[in-house]
Formats: C-alpha cells, structure tokens, sequence
C-alpha cells in the first residue's frame, strides 16, 4: 500500500517538473488566456496536495508558467493563485525547512519578473516573511531568502511598501531583530572585521539585515523608515542586553 502510495506521489511530482520545463515553449497569449481556467485548475489541485514536496514543485511549475509570459495584463489573469502560493510556503517551512527555501527561492524569482502579481496581497506577504525572518529555529539561508523576496519587491514596487502598515509594524522590526543577533562573546564580537562580516554571500543574520536595511532605506526613503527605526533604536538604548544596545 505504502508503495502505491509512493509510485503515485512520484507520479504526481514528475507531472509538475516536467510542468515546469514545457514551460518554457512558449504559448501565444491567447492560448495562456484562453485555457487559462484549465490551468488554474491544474494549479489549484497540485498546490493543495497531500504531500509537500508535490505542492512545492506545484508552486515552481507555476512561477515557472508564470514567469515564462511576457506579457504583465496575462499575468495578472492569474493572481487568483497567489493565495495558494503563499500558503504553500507557510505550509512547507512547517513541514520541512528545505523545501520551503526552495519555494521561498522561487517566490524571489516572480517578484523580480512581475512584481505586480502582489498588488493584492502585499500585506500577506510582508506578514510572511516577517514571520519567517524573525525565526531563529530557521536556518541563516532560509531567512535570508525571505529577506530577499520583499527586497526584490521594494527595488520594483517601492510605492506598494510605503503604504503598507506591515512595513513599518513586522518588517522592518524583523530586521532590526536580525541585526542583534550577534556573537554571544562580546570579546569575539569586537575582533570581527567589518570586511569579514559583510563578506559576499554571507548569510548570518546580522549581515543579512545591515545589507537589507541599507536596500529598503534607499528604495522606501527617509520619510517612510525614520520614524520606525528610531523608536526601534530608542527601544534597543534601552534594553538590558549588550547586543540590542
């Protein structure tokens, strides 16, 4: 029975990976908008699987579909999706850490190709990866990959951050967060290097905020981080450990 049950999920897995390399043979937009209840059934019954690893190459084959139009108004036909995605990736960081990077790596690819398809779920989304940011029990590249997918919505879609409470009220907070979680060793902590710390491809905490930090106050502006950060920075004077201070 176990084994069925295996040969089905594969099944089901080789359908969205091969999903997602015919996506890249380009259909006419009038194909995409034509058929376009076909595929998001295709899509809606894949990304609300039993098993997790089917519903993260579901939401792959999908970016990937989506990422392969070139055309914005045809893309944005499919915003009906988006909930399932994001829902997907909450689930799978739950379930199993790796796979909800690799859906959280995906999510960065789409808000780089159509940072529109979140116009209607901005706030969801910055609630997300606020959530996710903060996590220690994550892994540096997990949270790291969530920073990235706001960062690559506040680089094309500033005007979408600025409105949103979220931005001012998790996100940003999440980051002032990420930034305290230094080495516990005050000693150790003095001897690093400011070139050590930011290092390509360094992905601790820490240095993953001062980079974010330094992309959202530039592509937000003064006005909309000021008041934020320096209540943030007035709470941390104030606290009792050497690392917020």
């Amino acid at each position: 029975m176990n084994w069925a049950a295996s040969e089905v999920t594969n099944g089901r897995l080789f359908a969205m990976y091969l999903f997602e390399v015919i996506a890249d043979c380009h259909l006419t937009p009038e194909q995409i908008t034509a058929y376009k209840d076909n595929f998001m059934a295709i899509f809606s019954k894949s990304l609300t699987d039993t098993d997790v690893k089917v519903r993260v190459a579901a939401l792959k084959a999908t970016i990937a579909f989506l990422t392969s139009i070139d055309d914005t108004d045809t893309v944005m036909q499919y915003q009906g999706v988006i909930p399932q995605i994001l829902a997907v990736v909450v689930e799978a960081l739950k379930e199993n850490e790796e796979q909800g990077r690799l859906a959280l790596e995906s999510m960065q690819e789409l808000t780089n190709s159509f940072p529109e398809i979140w116009k209607q779920a901005s706030a969801q989304l910055v609630n997300v990866v606020s959530q996710v940011i903060v996590q220690k029990s994550f892994e540096d590249g997990t949270r790291s990959a969530a920073t990235e997918v706001v960062l690559a919505l506040s680089s094309q879609m500033p005007a979408s951050l600025r409105k949103l409470e979220e931005t001012r009220t998790q996100f940003l907070p999440a980051l002032v967060q990420m930034l305290t979680e230094v080495e516990e060793d005050n000693d150790v902590w003095a001897e690093s290097t400011d070139e050590k710390q930011a290092e390509v491809g360094n992905t601790d905490p820490h240095n993953v905020a001062i980079n974010a930090i330094n992309c959202i106050s530039n592509d937000l502006g003064e006005k909309i981080v000021m008041a934020p950060f320096s209540a943030l920075i007035q709470t941390c004077i104030k606290s009792a450990k050497w690392q917020e201070r």
